[in-house]
């Protein structure tokens, strides 16, 4: 097998064209959720500190690009969003990206 190389291009990062989160939280993230609790969480994760919504499915198809089933999967508290909650990400209708425990 090739070697596989990584070449990333610098992009001029402007505000509203790219999400900031930790590395901490990301890998908090991927190591305790399944793939759409990591995309609600990353959606999440692209909203101003102290930003306030009201979690819509179609606000996250239409963001995301997938279909309007995969988004009320991603926004049930049974389902995506409350894996977020399980895992230490919301507490109290707060979503903390790091993880509740790890709030300063």
């Amino acid at each position: 097998m090739a070697k596989l190389i990584i070449k990333k291009e610098a992009a001029e990062y402007k505000p509203g064209k790219f999400g900031q989160f930790s590395n901490k939280g990301f890998a908090l993230a991927a190591q305790k959720l399944n793939k759409n609790g990591l995309l609600i969480w990353l959606y999440l994760c692209n909203n101003k500190d102290g930003y306030e919504l009201d979690l819509s499915p179609t606000a996250v198809a239409n963001a995301l690009g997938v279909s309007a089933d995969i988004a009320k999967s991603m926004t049930s508290p049974s389902k995506a969003l409350g894996e977020l909650e399980k895992a230490g990400f919301i507490k109290d209708g707060v979503f903390y990206a790091e993880g509740w425990s790890n709030a300063e």
